[in-house]
């Protein structure tokens, strides 16, 4: 007789069946239990301040796992089979503000055609948030001067286009000075140096001061002089082992109605405008060799060309030519004799063009540029890096400082001289609280307040008292509350005085003065608040 439930006996074939069933049954239940969300890490942050956006996945799947194997197979299902709501798929990010910056515009164009002119440009204080409205382009607003930390970027410049053309009396002679400043690097036997500019020289150096004139038609006389006495009646001064004691000061040259002047200082060697000169000089040429070596190397790799080939066989076959006869040998020694001097000639010029194309890429004016300075700023401002930019002709025996103009009529663009900069350190930042109700909800004078944490920037650790105190945000601020109800009414004309004579702790006197007990309650609660969060 049958029972309910499983039969008693079974052939293997039906537990096999039973077994596979109670599998998918299981199978079918841990299916419909396994289905949930699968959310990935939030992806980083899309905006480094002013309120960004991180991402992530958020995924419906289905985890089957079977009761006879361990393993466990997730495939992704539709999204209405999951409980509801769906995890957030985005959070906002580094909502705090965004630090203020300069922002320039575009140069404008030089405000001559001939010479020396000027560009300008408008600079900004602008910042990324989008709470702001004036908008300077894309995502910045402007904000005021005062929020953006470092000195501001130049608004002028100088700009110079083609030099204008210079009309000149014929009947006067014009004294072609120049405007430099040079420093002497090391001694050499003889300096030159034209009229118009400032030597600043080593002691014992030789110098000739010349005085370059374009002359009338009928030549003019020309003479130099020191503190107004006569020194020579010809265009140049020569100086020998010029002294400090004698030979310091300014000298004039004067051809007709026309007249400039050199001044002569002396330094020490090892002062330090010569050294930064010196410096420079030094890393230019380290770069020039390591060029030179590069464009060597590559053509020492380059394969010859056929006719370099064919000419040095040609070469070798009049080296190995032999003949029975004297003549034909002395004139075959003869030839070998020409094509040697013929060779060190070449030579020799070639070392004479070098030495003329040295001198003359010496004599080229350039921006030298010198080291960055330390950045300056802090947590709470960007900073500024700068360095110094002169245009200079650099040699191994002087620097001589010219006008921006000269390196501007080389087509050369002076590099920048200032650069914004971040602090890299760890930063201590006030991070407030939201702002609580107005406090007392009604009535005609109501407060609100909010409390600050000093915590790291990057950890979000407690930093206690390494926050910057002048730049605490406010935690108190008065705001308008809405109108009393009827109830709380004062219904004495003593309930001023009551209150100040702390009879408001009576009950009495509570519901007699309503309105001042609440106001004089207000006051006490403030004022106690201060005490305990101020720094």
């Amino acid at each position: 007789m049958a029972s309910s439930g499983l039969p008693r006996r079974l052939c293997p074939l039906g537990l096999l069946v039973l077994y596979v069933a109670l599998d998918v049954v299981s199978a079918q239940q841990n299916d419909q239990e396994s289905v949930s969300w699968e959310v990935s890490e939030y992806g980083v942050c899309s905006s480094p301040c002013g309120g960004g956006l991180q991402l992530r996945h958020v995924t419906c799947v289905r985890r089957i796992s079977w009761a006879t194997f361990s393993d466990t197979m997730k495939i992704r299902v539709d999204n209405s089979l999951c409980p509801k709501p769906p995890p957030l798929k985005s959070r906002s990010c580094n909502n705090h503000k965004c630090q203020a910056e300069w922002s320039p515009l575009e140069w404008s164009m030089c405000s001559t055609t001939c010479g020396l002119g000027t560009q300008t440009r408008k600079v900004y204080c602008s910042v990324s948030w989008t709470s702001r409205t004036y908008t300077l382009g894309g995502d910045r607003h402007l904000v005021s001067d005062s929020e953006c930390g470092g000195p501001r970027p130049i608004t002028s410049r100088a700009c110079h286009l083609m030099d204008c053309p210079v009309m000149v009396d014929p009947d006067q002679p014009v004294i072609l000075a120049e405007n430099y400043t040079l420093w002497q690097l090391s001694k050499t036997r003889r300096l030159r140096a034209n009229v118009g500019g400032e030597l600043n020289l080593l002691p014992g150096q030789s110098v000739v001061l010349r005085c370059p004139v374009r002359y009338s038609s009928v030549e003019e006389l020309i003479y130099w002089t020191k503190d107004r006495k006569l020194l020579s009646l010809y265009d140049h001064v020569t100086i020998k082992r010029a002294d400090p004691a004698r030979d310091a000061g300014t000298y004039v040259c004067t051809a007709q109605q026309d007249s400039a002047n050199i001044t002569i200082n002396f330094i020490k060697r090892d002062n330090p405008v010569s050294g930064f000169y010196k410096k420079w000089r030094r890393k230019l040429k380290r770069r020039q060799r390591i060029m030179a070596s590069k464009s060597s190397a590559e053509r020492a790799f380059k394969p010859r060309r056929a006719s370099q080939t064919r000419n040095h066989r040609k070469r070798g076959a009049v080296r190995s030519y032999r003949t029975g006869g004297g003549s034909s040998s002395s004139s075959s020694s003869s030839r070998r004799e020409q094509q040697r001097d013929q060779s060190h000639h070449e030579r020799h010029l070639r070392r004479g063009d070098n030495s003329r194309k040295r001198k003359k890429r010496d004599l080229t004016p350039t921006f030298v540029t010198g080291t960055w300075s330390k950045c300056n700023a802090t947590c709470s401002t960007r900073g500024q890096r700068s360095r110094k930019v002169t245009c200079s002709q650099v040699t191994w025996k002087y620097a001589k400082v010219l006008q921006e103009d000269e390196c501007f009529k080389a087509g050369l663009v002076k590099p920048n001289s200032t650069r914004q900069c971040f602090y890299r350190g760890r930063c201590a930042v006030w991070t407030p609280g939201p702002w609580t109700a107005c406090r007392p909800n009604c009535g005609q004078v109501s407060y609100k307040s909010r409390y600050l944490v000093c915590q790291w920037s990057d950890t979000k650790e407690l930093a206690w008292n390494a926050c910057d105190p002048r730049r605490k945000p406010e935690t108190f601020k008065p705001c308008k509350p809405k109108p009393c109800s009827q109830e709380c009414l004062d219904k004495s004309r003593s309930c001023k005085r009551a209150s100040h004579l702390r009879m408001c702790r009576y009950k009495t006197f509570r519901d007699q003065c309503c309105h001042s007990c609440k106001l004089h309650q207000n006051n006490r609660n403030r004022k106690s608040w201060r005490k305990t969060n101020m720094i």
